[in-house]
């Protein structure tokens, strides 16, 4: 069982996430994080989530922010051995400020994050609207 840091400052973390995770927590079906076990994450800590895009090597616009709920870190349940899973929630706050919304890929129906400026495409349509 993993417990609060008692006494000790709350940590907030910066991470690289690829945009359909990203996507994914923004959406609500996405609340936990695996990630190497390299940082003393600890329950109340806060991770940035902060958009990726691994294929330019760049970052992108987008980021939220989550509070560490619960920790089961490896060595145990099928977890590899240095490295940690971790429950998390969206900060209201962060949510109330995003310039996101939650609707429906024009070429499919699929959930999709949609951005401000954007027509509403999942991931394969917009490969295909390009295409």
């Amino acid at each position: 069982m993993t417990t609060q840091r008692r006494g000790a400052a709350r940590k907030t973390h910066v991470l690289k996430t690829w945009p359909e995770y990203l996507d994914a927590v923004i959406r609500g079906v996405k609340t936990f994080e695996v990630r190497r076990d390299d940082r003393q994450f600890e329950v109340g800590d806060t991770l940035v989530l902060h958009e990726w895009e691994p294929l330019l090597g760049a970052w992108g616009k987008r980021e939220i922010s989550c509070t560490v709920t619960f920790l089961l870190r490896g060595g145990r349940f099928g977890v590899m051995s240095g490295y940690v899973v971790m429950g998390m929630s969206l900060i209201a706050d962060a949510l109330d400020r995003s310039p996101y919304d939650v609707g429906e890929c024009v070429g499919c129906g699929e959930a999709v994050v949609c951005l401000p400026d954007g027509m509403p495409r999942c991931a394969e349509c917009e490969k295909q609207a390009e295409g």
